[in-house]
């Protein structure tokens, strides 16, 4: 159980960082072009630019990693249910860029692994909690 609580923090931590840092470039460069993205009013998605996809991004996935990666550190109670939530929404965020973004790039490939990971470790360490 130990490795599976590791290897869930370090891929929370990961994941965290990595969303915390292109969440705060889109909210800074809401054209998205210092991330390679296009131009957001060619595209489907439902907003103007993406400054509101930057700070989901930053809170939802970046945010939300990292104090999930900080209960499963301290061990609380209920934090292998907060890792599969975690890597539930991390999946459902992928997807959803899949969806309405036309070009698709492979991190969303390694993230959305990712995200399925979380959730099968956070499953697994309930499993075993509840033993």
């Amino acid at each position: 159980m130990y490795w599976a609580r590791l290897i869930a923090i370090v891929l929370l931590i990961v994941t965290g960082l990595c969303a915390c840092v292109g969440g705060t470039l889109l909210l800074t460069d809401p054209s998205g072009s210092s991330l390679g993205l296009g131009d957001p009013s060619q595209m489907t998605i439902p907003f103007p630019d993406y400054k509101m996809p930057g700070l989901l991004l930053l809170v939802l996935v970046g945010v939300l990693s990292l104090v999930a990666a900080g209960f499963a550190i301290a061990k609380a109670e209920a934090y292998p249910t907060i890792i599969l939530l975690q890597g539930a929404i991390l999946t459902g965020w992928t997807l959803i860029q899949v969806y309405l973004l036309p070009d698709t790039h492979p991190l969303q490939l390694v993230f959305a692994v990712l995200g399925i990971m979380l959730m099968l470790y956070g499953s697994f360490l309930r499993s075993r909690r509840l033993v």
